[in-house]
């Protein structure tokens, strides 16, 4: 039996830019509809972790100021930003009310100020690539 545990950034060709630039490539030939579900979850996670990452050194100066400032340890949220581990609502949560403006900012770098979480959207962005 395979290894069930999803880790985002196993979906992305270029693992090691996971959260930290924005355009990366992901898995070219998913296998079933559970890889392509997971890659967009992944391009979902690794959105988040890019705007959380800048705005946390635009702010505090670092990623691991910004989780001592918040209570966060800061292993947990270097795995989260690299996309070692899931990112959970918590962490966006935590993200809009320390940082402010995360999901509008990823809606506006995604190019579009809707939900960017439509699947339409998504499968659309994961198709031109």
């Amino acid at each position: 039996m395979s290894d069930p545990r999803f880790v985002p950034r196993d979906y992305a060709d270029e693992w090691d830019g996971f959260g930290k630039v924005w355009d990366i490539n992901w898995m070219s030939n998913p296998r079933n509809e559970l890889d392509r579900t997971r890659i967009a979850a992944a391009l979902i996670q690794h959105r988040f972790s890019y705007v959380i990452r800048r705005k946390a050194k635009v702010k505090h100066g670092s990623v691991s100021a910004y989780a001592k400032d918040v209570g966060t340890p800061y292993d947990h949220l270097s795995k989260v930003l690299r996309g070692e581990a899931i990112l959970r609502l918590e962490v966006i949560a935590q993200a809009e009310r320390h940082l402010g403006g995360i999901q509008e900012e990823v809606a506006r770098m995604s190019g579009h100020l809707a939900d960017h979480t439509q699947p339409a959207l998504i499968q659309n962005e994961l198709e031109q690539q």
